[in-house]
Order: structure tokens, then C-alpha cells, then sequence
């Protein structure tokens, strides 16, 4: 009958709420899954029968489709996220290139849509308390932080010289000259010189941390890049790709978005190719790229 309760996952409400997590893919916590905890045949059908009330699976799964005991222990992913780390070569979605992508996106969006079913379907608060953790803390669980473009503040001048020496600086290691950068780069009279011309945006946390920043000149068709800088604690998270596609959002209203790099350094020369951007002239110290808009 469909009147089975979950009573014994609820039983283990005090043992689970300090569970040591095991984090899928996905951002779900399978120390506190009742899929991956259920041990009888009993256990199991309940849980399926869990999964149809909650409007999860449109009719009672088998104990043996039910049951899983983590990623890739079935061929399908819900989300096919799991095969998509497998084709970056990354063991989990923060740790690629192209984190917070499209498959991140929607796997965030379908399961708070999901979330008011399952509170619908629970016996108790505890029990979704339970549920919640397993399945609705994935922001959290996969790393993934709320950030904010916006025009810099004078406030932030400081810091954004400190984070762009600290960048710039990394550039030794694709080619670079130690301890050197772009005009103005260590300066903060040169920031705020391009702050009052509104030239200077910062790339913020929700909690005020400066991730990045960007010096930015709007034409009347077009925007130039004049550079682009994230915090070197922060590389390999994906921001530098966040913030491209910000800045392209923000801009929406110009034909086309123009910038340059120097020749030597390959890491940003591959960088804006994997942007999306596009080689129009190359001379004997930059590359130029340009990418069309609308």
C-alpha cells in the first residue's frame, strides 16, 4: 500500500544528523540517502515507495532500482554529470575549467524545484530535515559560491592592485618576465585613475571577498578587455570563465567584445579560444581576439 512509512530512517535521525558526509557528483550526501542506507527488502521498497509519493518516479521501482551505493553504480546519471567529469578528466564538477556550466545549472534548478514535493511527501520535520541534507544543500556541497560583477569601489582599490600583482605574477610560469605585468598593474594611482573614469569592476563573493576584478572600456558598438584578473588562490575553480560570460551578460547591448594578449603566454591565448573568442590579427607581440555579441 502506498501508506508505508519511512520509520526506519527516521529512527536513525540522531545517529545521521552528525553523519560524516559522503558527497556525490551531484552535490547529494549519501550518508544521510535512505537509497544508499537501505539494507532490507523492506527498507528498500519503502524508500521507493517514498520516492513515488514525492512525484520522484512516476510509478514503485523495483528493490533492485532503487537500491544504489554511490556514483557509478548504474550506467545512467540523473544528471549525467558523472560522465561529464569523466570526459574533463576531473573527479568532481568544482575542480573543472568550466565549473557552474550548463549541466551544473539546470541540476541546481530541478532539484529546488523537486524540494517542495519531497517536504509535501514527509511525516515529519526531522524527516525532511533528513531529506534536506541528503538532497538540498548541492550549492554547498559542490562548492558553489554566489558571486556579484559590479563597478569597483574606491574601498576595494587596495586590495584589487594586491590580487592583480599576485596574478600577473603567475605569468612567469607560462613565459613571463619575473615579477612583472601590464602598464599600471602594480599601481594603485593608475586604478584609481581608471576607477573615475569608470573603467574598474570587481568580481565579488556574497560574503564581500573579492574573487577578481576587470578593466573594462565601453565603446559606442563595441567593448575592449583590457584585462582580466583572478586571485591565483582561486585558480582552477572556473571563475575566469565565470566572469567572461558576466561581463559578455552585462554588455549584451554591443555588437562585439574585442581584447589582446601577448603571443608568449599560452595559457591565455587558450583561455579566450576556450571563451569562445576568435584570432583576427596577430603581430609580433599580441594576439588579438573578438567575439560577436548580437
Amino acid at each position: 500500500g502506498w501508506d508505508l512509512k519511512m520509520k526506519w530512517y527516521i529512527d536513525k535521525y540522531e545517529e545521521l544528523k552528525n553523519a560524516t558526509p559522503i558527497i556525490s557528483v551531484c552535490g547529494d550526501d549519501c550518508a544521510v540517502c535512505p537509497r544508499f542506507l537501505a539494507e532490507t527488502d523492506e527498507e528498500l521498497h519503502e524508500t521507493s515507495v517514498f520516492w513515488y509519493k514525492a512525484g520522484w518516479r512516476d510509478h514503485v521501482l523495483t528493490n533492485e532500482e532503487i537500491k544504489c551505493t554511490g556514483c557509478g553504480c548504474r550506467p545512467e546519471c540523473s544528471f549525467m554529470l558523472l560522465p561529464c567529469t569523466i570526459e574533463h578528466g576531473v573527479t568532481m564538477c568544482h575542480e573543472c575549467g568550466e565549473f557552474q556550466c550548463d549541466k551544473v545549472k539546470k541540476t541546481l534548478s530541478g532539484s529546488k524545484e523537486k524540494m517542495l514535493q519531497c517536504q509535501n511527501a514527509c511525516e515529519s520535520e526531522k524527516e525532511f530535515e533528513l531529506f534536506k541534507r541528503a538532497f538540498y544543500e548541492k550549492e554547498k556541497n559542490m562548492h558553489i559560491t554566489i558571486l556579484n560583477f559590479r563597478k569597483s569601489l574606491e574601498e576595494e582599490i587596495d586590495t584589487l592592485v594586491a590580487i592583480s600583482m599576485a596574478a600577473f605574477h603567475t605569468d612567469v610560469l607560462v613565459g613571463g618576465d619575473e615579477n612583472e605585468g601590464p602598464p599600471g598593474y602594480d599601481s594603485s594611482k593608475w586604478h584609481k585613475q581608471m576607477l573615475d573614469e569608470g573603467h574598474v569592476y570587481s568580481y565579488v563573493s556574497e560574503d564581500g571577498q573579492i574573487i577578481g576584478g576587470a578593466i573594462l572600456f565601453e565603446g559606442e558598438h563595441d567593448l575592449y578587455i583590457g584585462r582580466i584578473f583572478i586571485d591565483p588562490k582561486h585558480f582552477g575553480c572556473g571563475y575566469g570563465m565565470m566572469l567572461m560570460k558576466e561581463i559578455e551578460k552585462t554588455f549584451s547591448n554591443v555588437s562585439s567584445i574585442k581584447l589582446d594578449t601577448p603571443v608568449w603566454n599560452s595559457r591565455t591565448n587558450r583561455f579566450y579560444k576556450k571563451c569562445g573568442y576568435i584570432e583576427v590579427l596577430k603581430d609580433s607581440e599580441d594576439v588579438h581576439f573578438e567575439k560577436h555579441i548580437s
